[in-house]
Order: structure tokens, then sequence, then C-alpha cells
């Protein structure tokens, strides 16, 4: 662990063709001895470097592509690093307002963070291309593009309204959106041009939850106060594929495990349990295995590896593989929080063991081999 500077390294101490980084940084060589940040569970073992210094700003959330991370500060600043092996610093710039970043999302060379409902477009390189706002009525929506608001008067003009849901997700150079009262997905390109709207069948839902893998969208919206729907929509295509319902539980996040749609549902049927987490197969919305948790779990402590579903209860952590319906593993948590989170292809991990907060970005291959070991 490093103590007394960042541990990633800045391009200029990297010298073309020199590997040699051991004078600069004595923990080099434990970095490459373990491949980076591998877990070995066996031995319960971790590699752990620090990404920020302890007088920054607080990390709210964080994204990855595999090869640069985005770390999102609660002064409205975001630093990108490249972690696809020795750690070091890419660049880092400031939001449009003085506000903690709700979210970001990160693809290549492409950055979408919110703060507050304003929504705002980076690109790595080049700095701002433009911001949109959703709380300030329709006609508002392209900010910047409709009233030629330059991004230094954002800060002083711009005024928050009441918070709503807002999702949204990268895929090439576009920019999907969904907001919870808009019963649509606006999609935009890279330089700030509106190129399609996709329009919900419902006239009077509200958007719960969206994602996107593979040019596919999947939403959940409410048609009622106890009935969800879960939809998914071909981008190349331009069609809806399927729907399904889940009138008893109220499913309020989507993951996505390979060929397997997992939604989570807080309150399960008629309250009788405390969770429920159901696997649709993603090409048709056939329903292939429902899990009832036994413990208390939320949309914070559940995520995906593969085809297995891992979820947080109360005391335990448990790995569940859908198709088998069976539980590969449960561990202990000894009555101590877990949150589960997956950016990108890193995993996030954040819990209280001790009295001591460990946190860590694993990749999501070598943390996972010796799991995906136990169906042999």
């Amino acid at each position: 662990m490093v103590e007394n500077y960042k541990s990633h390294i800045p391009p200029k101490l990297i010298k073309t063709g020199c590997d040699t980084l051991e004078p600069l940084c004595s923990w080099r060589i434990n970095y490459e001895k373990n491949r980076g940040l591998p877990v070995a569970w066996a031995k319960n073992r971790t590699v752990r470097y620090r990404l920020t210094d302890p007088t920054d700003a607080p990390v709210t959330c964080i994204s990855s592509d595999g090869v640069n991370l985005a770390m999102a500060k609660a002064n409205g600043a975001l630093t990108v690093l490249n972690v696809e092996r020795l750690p070091y610093f890419v660049t880092e710039f400031n939001a449009l307002l003085p506000a903690p970043i709700l979210q970001v999302r990160l693809l290549g060379d492409f950055c979408v963070v919110q703060q507050h409902m304003l929504l705002q477009f980076f690109s790595i390189t080049t700095g701002f291309l433009d911001a949109k706002c959703f709380d300030m009525g329709y006609s508002l929506i392209e900010l910047m593009e409709r009233t030629k608001w330059k991004p230094k008067h954002v800060e002083f003009r711009y005024k928050p309204g009441k918070m709503k849901d807002l999702f949204f997700e990268l895929s090439a150079d576009q920019v999907f959106v969904a907001v919870r009262d808009f019963q649509c997905v606006y999609v935009w390109g890279k330089n700030g041009k509106r190129e399609d709207t996709i329009h919900i069948n419902n006239r009077m839902c509200k958007m719960r939850d969206m994602v996107m893998h593979e040019n596919q969208i999947y939403l959940i919206y409410a048609a009622s106060r106890s009935i969800r729907h879960v939809t998914a929509y071909s981008v190349k295509e331009r069609r809806w594929i399927f729907e399904v319902t889940t009138p008893l539980c109220k499913t309020q996040k989507l993951l996505i495990a390979q060929s397997l749609l997992i939604g989570v549902a807080v309150a399960g049927p008629g309250l009788t349990c405390t969770g429920v987490i159901i696997a649709w197969q993603r090409k048709d919305g056939i329903v292939l295995s429902e899990r009832h948790t036994q413990e208390y779990v939320c949309f914070r402590t559940v995520t995906t590896s593969y085809e297995l579903v891992i979820y947080a209860e109360t005391t335990a952590v448990s790995i569940w593989e859908p198709r088998s319906n069976s539980i590969l593993r449960k561990v202990s948590t000894f009555g101590n929080p877990v949150y589960l989170q997956e950016p990108g292809v890193y995993f996030r991990c954040n819990f209280y063991r001790q009295v001591r907060l460990c946190v860590g970005l694993v990749h999501w291959s070598e943390m996972f081999s010796n799991i995906c070991s136990l169906r042999s």
C-alpha cells in the first residue's frame, strides 16, 4: 500500500522502451508479480493500491471501459486514469456545476456525467462537447444548442428542479437517455445532435431503469403502483422484441449476465419475503428461474458475472446459477453489510470488517476464475 503519494504514474515518467520503474515505485515488483489486482480466495490475500489522495474530495461514482477508469468526485471534478496495466494519469477536468457528480459513463474517448438533471458530454482529448437539461421542460432539453449558452454561463443560469430519475447508457458514439417522467428514450450523437427518439407504447408509464447490451435496450416501466413491465428494444432492427410483466413484485433494477437478463425486486409477492431475483432469457423474455431471498436485498447488493448472480444478504454473500437454480457458494459476512456494483468490466466491493474499510478494484476474469471452476 502506498503511503506517501498517489500510486498512478504520469505519462512523462514513462520512457519509451523502458519498463523499469522500480526506482520510482518500490511497490512495482509486487504489482507485476501479482499481475494487476487479482484476489487469492484460498489465502484471503489482496493486492491494493491508492488511486486518490486523502486530501481529495470523496469519490461519488466510477466507470471503466477496461482501459480507462473515470473517477467522479463530490466537488464536480473528474479524473481519468489508464488502468489497463500499471495505473497512470490521463486527464482531469471539472463538470459545469459546483455540485456532486451523480453518475458517470466512460466508453473510449466519450465520457458522460450527470449533475442534478444536467447531462454533460465530454471528450477525454478535447474536453466539453454539449449538455442536456431535463428539469426545465421539453423545450429546453437541448439547453446549450437552442439557447447558445456557454459553459461558463451554466453555473449562473441553471436552477436545479425537482430531482427525478435519469438513466443513460453509451454505445459507440451515441448516448441513450431515459427519464422517469418521459415516455421515450432520447438518442444523441457525440456532437450533441439528436439522432433518434424511441417512444414507449404506454403513454402513462413511469420509467424505473434502463440497461443496454449488444445493441439492445432493456427497460422497466411502471403502469400502476403494483405492476412492472420489462421490455426489450433492438436498436439495430428498430423494433420492440418482447415484453413481460411482474405483477406481484416491484422490479427495480435490471442487470445483464451474458445471455440472461436479471431483475431485482426488493418487495416480494404479498410482502411474504424481502427480495426476489428473476432471470429471463435475453432473446425472448422466457423466465428461467426465480430466487426468493431469506433476508433483505436491494439493487445495490446484487451483481452478475458470466451467467452467475452474486447477491449479498444481511449476513451472507451467495453465488446463484439461474440455469440450474442452485447456490454454488455461500459465504458469511459476520453481520457486516456488503455493497456490490459492476461498473464496466471492473468490480467494486466496499465492506467493513474489523473496523477497517477495504475498497478494491478487481478484474472480473481474475476474480472469478475459481468460482467458474465449481461446475466441474
